[in-house]
């Protein structure tokens, strides 16, 4: 599986993940492999990126320890080609084509069962509406709960005026009224976060930090939030917390997060830096 986070605010995006890979292996079964390549794919052109969770890919046999994984095909180098040179110049039109061409790609694999496909992107950019620059985030997922048991058809839709207005999602709210009053909310100081992989025990480790924030507020010591980069800590450290839970106290064949935790952040000027070199 995996833990993918992301964070809004009036500074720009922050994302970041772990690298545990779920990959199926000649015969079908799932390997959980513990890797160090990033799951997220930055998007220059369209100041964006991309996140995933869940099918990482199709072995050509399990590795050992020792040995380097061999693959069929692979999430990430996917991703990669579609990202390096998109021929669309909008975001919603460059992730309306990532769910075309990955749903292409899933039925030329075979699958024992419905959830080995199961995968979930975060594609976060930055959209220029009448000057104004506003991101967004579409996810492109196939998962139809929130347990990560049932799979369907690879769905696409818009989430950040969802959320702050608490409505179902549509590709509607690309709108001129609707991305304004998500501006406006970030202005404000509003944030917007998402997470996927492991909800429980992200928002579980989630809570305890945002309750550590009021504690150096009420004790007036907080820091200052100067710039996208001061944000990153928000959406990294818990996945660090959680991969060192699952190593410590799960079995080995168990865990689901782990491997190097990556980072990337876009600022409203389409700036992307990364504190793990993923840039």
């Amino acid at each position: 599986m995996t833990v993918i986070s992301a964070l809004f605010s009036k500074k720009g995006i922050a994302v970041a993940t772990d690298s545990m890979l779920t990959a199926l292996d000649h015969s079908g079964g799932n390997v959980y492999l513990e890797w160090q390549q990033a799951k997220i794919i930055s998007v220059p052109k369209l100041n964006a990126c991309i996140s995933y969770w869940g099918f990482a890919g199709t072995l050509k046999k399990v590795p050992k320890p020792d040995q380097k994984a061999e693959w069929l095909w692979l999430t990430y180098d996917w991703l990669k080609k579609q990202s390096e040179n998109p021929k669309y110049k909008t975001l919603e039109d460059f992730s309306k084509d990532i769910r075309e061409g990955l749903d292409k790609e899933f039925n030329k694999l075979s699958f024992n069962k419905p959830t080995d496909k199961g995968i979930g992107l975060h594609i976060a950019g930055l959209e220029k509406i009448d000057g104004y620059i506003i991101p967004e985030l579409f996810l492109v997922c196939n998962f139809t709960d929130p347990s990560y048991q049932k799979v369907e058809s690879l769905g696409i839709s818009r989430n950040t005026f969802h959320t702050i207005a608490n409505v179902p999602a549509t590709l509607d709210h690309n709108k001129k009224e609707f991305r304004i009053k998500v501006k406006e909310f970030l202005s404000k100081g509003g944030l917007i976060s998402y997470n996927n992989g492991d909800p429980v025990m992200f928002n579980m480790v989630s809570s305890t930090i945002s309750y550590g924030f009021q504690i150096a507020t009420q004790r007036k010591v907080l820091k200052q939030i100067n710039s996208v980069q001061d944000t990153i800590p928000i959406v990294k450290r818990p996945i660090e917390i959680i991969s060192t839970i699952q190593k410590d106290f799960y079995k080995p064949d168990k865990r689901m997060v782990g491997g190097k935790i990556h980072d990337l952040c876009i600022d409203n000027y389409g700036n992307i830096n990364s504190t793990s070199g993923d840039k």
